[in-house]
């Protein structure tokens, strides 16, 4: 399995400079970067280094220097150096290695390994031919052929080559008249003419359309063709041509290196072995012509060749949307799911054959191996595959995926859908890599599956760990193997013994790897003796010597490999005439010979001992097919003490063997075919929906602040000072997103920063960035580039301007002198940890307990008081006596400072601290020339804080002149804690003004808010903590409630992704009560770090809410909509289909439609509406469009087809536009004349607004409390309503009881027409039939309510039958009762994680990066607008807002 990627920076064409310590820098030359893995070949990366210089690769050396040492240049000269250099770096994520050509290197590069006075320079004899020179530039309107690329070889060589190829191409252009298919066969014929008679040329025109010009390119020489396009064919034609060449042309042979000329060369070579290589396509056609390639220009054509036969690679992309449709039309019960990002780009592929499901549901044991291998692809990507293993210990490949690389995000939404296409009930045993999140990732998506690590993954391990310490790698190792396939705990404990006598460090590293995972004497699922993937190889093997094609060729031939694979297993078993498959017979036999020895004890029940020669003892049990030395469980196969005991009771060994091993078994595995996938009908182009290649690799933006710019003598700028972060972006972020982590890396507000950044190579002009186009850009002009230096300058810290510098709109910044600004925004945010800090202060300081002083002299300080207000005598009571003087005693030094603190207040004067550690605290009167002065220091041998020093005597009139105050966060948020838990919405002005009132000091918004967020950390516990607790949260709610869904999943770097809960009684109140009908919603999170709420609801007999399925996400995106559907799907069992009614979002209709299959999607009508008076903005005046969205409504309340036309011609009257709009707005979802699903009247998603509502009271608790605040009102409302319910004595739920009598009512003046069979005639103010053996009635009202309409019962009744048998039976009280029949229980300790035991694996969840925005928080769910309660409308005037009794 590959291992993690290195980025490899190589530079070449600079210079290394000695510096004064004796460390080389380099300087100049040009950079690219690639990346490498242990996995990399030495021959592979010299040779794409090569291509990127135009070098020859037998002619390149590449160094590099070991980490903290800049003296000594390290040479790469073979795979291990790589592996070594990985090794050495393994901390980094980049590595910067030194490109030198031979012919380049200064002589004396061996002679100076430290470069101590000497300058080691590499140049380049032309550096403006390389290609990617800033000087080479190509002209496209006259493209020149060089012709002294090539070095021409041997004498000999050249002029048998010289001959073939006058031979072969002297004649591809014979002179005037002479027609060409197209025009590039024409180009194609004047390259080989050229060649064959040794001379270069230049285009003089050169269009596609019309004519192609060219001449000789030696100056004066007149030979010159033109060809020109045939009437209206595509033939070109030469329609003029001078033969005469004047320059010597013919003496040699000409410039051969062009791509396309070397494709048509090697191109029949390549599609009869598409593995030809670069070297060969070298030898051969020195061999064949005489001409000498390099490398470079081997590559390049065998690629041209390569696109010659299988395409274009980036058109394959393009196909792709075509080729799965197709492999799901002709293997019928395949999955071929395509994912692209936002930008279009590829980003994942799954692929599941029917034959391959059928195969491993029917025929294979329960284990998979997960493995990946990188494909051989210009757009490089990784493979993700699930393998099997059939009866005869044969590959067989399950499913398989492509994705852009191999993160733990990919690999869970492989496992998503491969649970997806596994209808398997049976735990299954997974054996992969050692790796932390694949196994979580494993244990969440595939409950009750185990995880095996591969042995072989586990071996490199233990050698890379112990690479220094392992002296006898080879017994190690040996022992290790032993001691995973050892069936019994004591041949475990053997093994590692040995393993102790020889490397005791390997011991301990072995017990420390999580041997229940890897031994066979521990592990507790079934790997049927498979610990390695071993089996699988052949399937990588496949990959792995694939040529280098395109995506949808590489995937088809996989299905040609799977298909020929199936066909050629399934006709050698039709051969088999062994009861079990001929690996598995072949063991048995083994073991029953060995069994002959063996001497079984009789028993009279089906316990048997055996002994054996040595007299050691097994026990065997037959009806349990178990033995004590284990074989019998692991392998599935009897052991010999157990065939020795079935031979004796005489019974047939093949009836206790698995079923997995028979030949019937195995012939049902290869029952199903693969079958071909066409190619005649593929598309050209695909207009829709295209598919681009895979995104570029994301650059590292170096973000720097708090420095200054420094203009040097030539002109250009420099950054000095400041702090860097790192962030690392792509064409996928946006700018909002940018500078808001920016703004938390820095502390900034968004909107007082900008973004600068200089142009590679330009130092001179700053760049801004205002908006994504300009982020993008900056990312592309850095396309080179792993990092991109960014600039952030700040509204308040600027210092200087720097209006002058070109293209600069900024101000010049420094950070020297550091100010604490009282005046802070809203927003900013800051660190509770230090809650003695003052409100309105943002720093980081040893002495968290410190406060930090307002100035005096600042405007902006606003914690003040006027001494003459007398506002302050509560803080003057309780606080003036907390300082008594010399010998005062505290307990701690905190207390010391929360007393001077008060005392400071209760005074009127401001401090500063001359010392402050946590054993001695001195301060003294900020004014300056005060002599009022303190210090305290702990006595000795105790944690008490003693005042030894004090001058009371203040002479800066402190208690008269009261311009600021020390106040600090832990004070205040003390101060309104008691309160804040009596009142939670107790408000920041609020506080602001209870303080003020009490203690005279004035707080601004910003500072009583701050304290509040502490005060409610204080009570509630840490934000932060609290998503640290999901695990335990999760396990609890499982616990408590069994039976009850509750997974969450972290992002690669732990951070918090989604969080899914659904109780058990949920679960089953929604199975056995509700009606299959859920409604889709979500609803923001004003936390502190966001997030949405996404919700299914649904109601239950009496039309009340029901809460079925909830999800904490980070942000409300369609993979996450899909990845909270896959959750429900597995947690709701449900064999009919399910209506769901949401939002018309493109991403929810196809995760729907994909997820649960014969499903339907109801629009929600309300946010059609709000589209609808949206999109016709500003066309209409407000009345008009309540008359149209009434209509709306009217138009999908409308049961049958003439009413919704009535409607739609009532729209159209209006505006031809809306009626247009409302026709393309796919009815067949919204509409009950048209809707397919039983929606029973509900039109709108938001019916769960009971649920919200709750989601509000409790948004700004830490996550697991708000989560267990949602499931205390999901108990209490269970409760309630099955208490309720007790009491009913109606057959149906009271609302639905009302609505049965109202239409009975209505009944009573209906006159049915008798009929013999079920259909009859109701009139009344129409006709309509009801046909009662059906439930159905004409007007569409009983099978759209699910309740009888009047002429229903108007029927029902004349035929003497009861109304209510007629009634769903959702609708029953009965029914209501069994929704409401399970409890949810209390979670208790969600706050108070239990330790966990050493030995068990912390997972560490952190906050997600979002942040709350700026400004005050919404604290109520945005209610959709309701745009149509239709005004009064007169019917003698037609006028709106009154009618005919009021008009005048």
């Amino acid at each position: 399995m590959s291992k993690g990627n290195f980025i490899l920076i190589c530079q070449s064409g600079g210079k290394f400079t000695p510096n004064a310590d004796g460390s080389l820098s380099y300087y100049g030359g040009d950079a690219h970067a690639t990346s490498v893995n242990n996995e990399t070949r030495f021959d592979e990366l010299k040779s794409e280094i090569a291509d990127m210089w135009n070098y020859d690769s037998d002619s390149i050396t590449i160094k590099y220097f070991l980490p903290n040492n800049k003296q000594t240049l390290i040479t790469i000269s073979s795979d291990k150096d790589i592996q070594h250099m990985l090794d050495f770096h393994e901390n980094s994520a980049t590595v910067d290695v030194y490109v030198m050509a031979g012919e380049n290197v200064a002589s004396n590069i061996s002679n100076t390994p430290t470069g101590m006075g000497h300058e080691l320079t590499i140049t380049q004899s032309d550096i403006s031919n390389m290609p990617c020179s800033r000087s080479s530039r190509t002209t496209i309107t006259e493209p020149v052929t060089p012709v002294d690329d090539l070095a021409v070889g041997a004498a000999d060589a050249e002029n048998v080559g010289q001959q073939k190829i006058t031979r072969l191409w002297g004649n591809s252009i014979t002179g005037l008249h002479q027609q060409f298919n197209s025009v590039n066969d024409f180009r194609d014929a004047l390259r080989k003419y050229s060649i064959a008679h040794g001379f270069a040329y230049k285009y003089k025109r050169n269009n596609n359309k019309r004519h192609v010009s060219v001449k000789c390119k030696a100056e004066g020489c007149p030979w010159a063709v033109t060809a020109s396009k045939f009437s209206t064919t595509q033939l070109f034609r030469i329609t003029r041509i001078s033969g005469t060449h004047t320059c010597g042309a013919g003496t040699g042979i000409g410039n051969c290196s062009q791509p396309k000329l070397v494709a048509s060369i090697v191109k029949e070579k390549l599609r009869d072995n598409p593995n030809y290589t670069p070297k060969e396509i070298i030898n051969e056609i020195r061999r064949d012509f005489g001409i000498e390639l390099s490398y470079s220009h081997a590559y390049r054509g065998m690629e041209a060749a390569r696109e010659e036969l299988h395409g274009l690679y980036k058109e394959a992309y393009n196909r792709l949307p075509w080729l799965c449709e197709k492999m799901v039309e002709t293997n019928p019960g395949s999955v071929a799911t395509l994912i692209t990002r936002d930008d279009l780009s590829f980003h994942r592929l799954f692929v599941a054959f029917h034959g391959s499901l059928f195969g491993f549901q029917n025929g294979c044991r329960p284990l998979l191996f997960l493995d990946t291998v990188t494909l051989k692809s210009r757009y490089q990507g990784e493979l993700l595959a699930a393998t099997a293993v059939d009866g005869n210990d044969g590959i067989f490949p399950v499913a398989f995926a492509i994705v852009d690389i191999a993160n733990d995000d990919n690999w869970h939404w492989f496992l998503v859908q491969l649970k997806f296409v596994l209808s398997t009930s049976q735990s299954i045993t997974f054996v992969a890599d050692r790796q932390r999140g694949l196994s979580e990732l494993v244990s969440n998506i595939f409950r009750n599956s185990y995880y095996g690590y591969c042995i072989h993954s586990l071996k490199e391990s233990l050698k890379k760990d112990l690479r220094a310490l392992l002296t006898q790698e080879v017994r190690v190792i040996a022992t290790l193997f032993d001691a995973a396939y050892a069936p019994t705990r004591e041949g475990f404990r053997k093994c590692t013994e040995n393993i102790k006598n020889i490397s005791p460090e390997a011991y301990e590293w072995i017990l420390q790897s999580e041997p229940e995972r890897w031994a066979n004497a521990f592990f507790k699922g079934m790997p049927y003796n498979h610990i390695t993937p071993s089996n699988a190889r052949p399937f990588y093997s496949w990959v792995s010597e694939l040529p280098e094609l395109p995506i949808i060729q590489m995937i088809d031939t996989m299905r040609r490999k799977m298909m020929d694979l199936i066909y050629t297993r399934q006709v050698d078993s039709e051969q088999w005439t062994t009861r079990l498959t001929p690996s598995l017979e072949e063991k048995l036999q083994k073991e029953a010979s060995k069994a002959r020895s063996l001497e079984v004890l009789f028993s009279p029940g089906s316990t048997y001992e055996v002994r054996d020669d040595l007299g050691a003892v097994n026990v065997v049990n037959v009806d349990h097919w178990d033995c004590s030395c284990r074989e019998w469980q692991i392998t599935g196969l009897p052991c010999l003490h157990a065939v020795a005991v079935l031979g004796h009771i005489g019974r047939n060994i093949y009836d206790y063997c698995s079923k997995s091993f028979m030949s019937e078994t195995y012939q049902l595995t290869y029952s199903k075919s693969i079958n071909p996938v066409p190619t005649t009908d593929m598309p050209v182009h695909r207009e829709s929906s295209p598919v681009q290649a895979m995104a570029g690799k994301k650059v590292i933006a170096i973000c720097q602040s708090g420095g200054e710019f420094v203009t040097n003598k030539d002109g250009l700028f420099s950054y000095n000072g400041g702090e860097a972060h790192a962030i690392d972006i792509d064409h996928q972020t946006r700018l909002n997103e940018f500078k808001l982590e920016i703004a938390e890396m820095f502390n900034y507000g968004v909107g007082t920063m900008s973004i600068k950044y200089f142009l590679p190579g330009n130092k001179k002009t700053l760049i801004t960035i205002s908006n994504d186009k300009d982020l993008k850009r900056m990312i592309n002009f850095h396309g080179d580039s792993v990092t991109a230096d960014v600039y952030i300058i700040t509204e308040e810290n600027v210092v200087r301007d720097i209006s002058n510098m070109p293209g600069s709109r900024s101000s010049r910044t420094t950070l020297s002198e550091a100010v604490v600004l009282a005046n802070v925004p809203i927003d900013a945010t800051f660190d509770t940890t230090h809650a003695d800090a003052p409100i309105d202060a943002t720093f980081d300081t040893t002495h968290a307990d410190a406060p930090i002083d307002i100035p005096i002299e600042t405007p902006l300080a606003i914690l003040r008081s006027d001494s003459n207000d007398g506002k302050h005598h509560k803080a003057a009571q309780q606080w003036g006596n907390t300082i008594t003087g010399v010998n005062q005693r505290f307990s701690s030094v905190h207390e010391f400072r929360e007393a001077l603190c008060k005392y400071s207040i209760a005074h009127g004067f401001a401090y500063k601290y001359k010392k402050n550690d946590s054993h001695r605290v001195t301060v003294k009167c900020k004014s300056e020339g005060c002599p009022w002065r303190i210090h305290a220091s702990r006595l000795s041998t105790t944690q008490l804080i003693c005042i030894k020093k004090m001058n009371a005597t203040h002479t800066c009139e402190g208690a008269v002149v009261r311009s600021g105050y020390q106040a600090t966060r832990s004070w205040v948020s003390s101060f309104i804690k008691e309160k804040l838990k009596v009142s939670p919405n107790y408000k920041p002005k609020d506080i602001a003004d209870d303080i003020k009132r009490d203690y005279g000091i004035e707080l601004n918004y910003s500072q009583a808010w701050r304290a509040k967020e502490i005060a409610r950390e204080q009570l509630q516990g840490s934000y932060k903590e609290a998503y640290n607790q999901l695990p335990l949260f999760c396990e609890k709610i499982r616990e408590t409630n069994p039976g009850s869904f509750a997974s969450f999943i972290t992002k690669d770097d732990s951070s918090f992704h989604r969080l899914f809960v659904s109780f058990h009684a949920s679960l089953c109140g929604f199975q056995q009560g509700c009606r299959p009908l859920l409604f889709l919603d979500s609803t923001p999170l004003n936390s502190k770090y966001q997030g949405m709420i996404l919700a299914a609801t649904s109601v239950d007999g009496d039309d009340g809410v029901f809460p079925v399925a909830f999800a904490v996400v980070d942000a409300e995106t369609d993979d996450n909509w899909r990845w909270f559907l896959l959750e429900l799907k597995s947690a709701v069992s449900m064999s009919q289909p399910i209506t769901f009614v949401a939002d018309r979002q493109k991403g929810l209709k196809e995760s729907i439609a994909e997820i649960f299959e014969n499903a339907y999607h109801g629009y929600c009508l309300r946010y059609l509406a709000e589209k609808l008076n949206r999109d016709l903005k500003g066309q209409f005046s407000h009345e008009v469009k309540r008359l149209m969205i009434a209509d709306l409504y009217a138009a999908a309340y409308a049961p049958r087809l003439e009413g919704f036309q009535r409607c739609a011609e009532s729209i159209k009257s209006i505006s031809l536009e809306a009626y247009n709009w409302v026709i393309q707005s796919e009815p067949e979802h919204w509409a009950n004349a048209f809707f397919g699903g039983a929606r029973y009247n509900h039109m709108v998603s938001n019916i769960g607004e009971m649920f919200y509502s709750w989601v509000s009271e409790a948004h700004e608790l830490p996550i697991t409390q708000m989560v267990d605040v949602i499931r205390g009102k999901m108990m209490e409302l269970i409760y309630k309503r099955r208490m309720d319910s007790i009491q009913w004595l109606t057959r149906l739920t009271p609302s639905m009881e009302e609505k049965l009598q109202k239409e009975t009512s209505k009944a009573r003046s209906l006159e049915v027409l008798f009929s013999p069979g079920s259909t009859f005639e109701v009139r009344g103010d129409s006709i309509d039939v009801v046909d009662i053996d059906n439930w159905d009635c004409s007007c569409k009202g009983w099978q759209l309510a699910g309740l009888p309409c009047c002429h229903a019962i108007a029927v029902l009744e004349c035929v003497g039958r009861i109304s209510y048998d007629h009634c769903s039976r959702y609708y029953t009280t009965e029914l209501y009762r069994l929704t409401y029949s399970e409890s949810i229980h209390p979670v208790p300790n969600v706050d108070r994680p239990v330790q966990k035991e050493s030995s068990e694996v912390v997972v560490t969840v952190t906050p997600p990066p979002t942040r709350r925005p700026p400004g005050r928080p919404k604290l109520k769910r945005t209610e959709s607008q309701d745009v149509v309660k239709r005004q009064l409308q007169c019917s003698r005037c037609k006028g709106l807002g009154h009618n005919k009794t009021t008009c005048k």
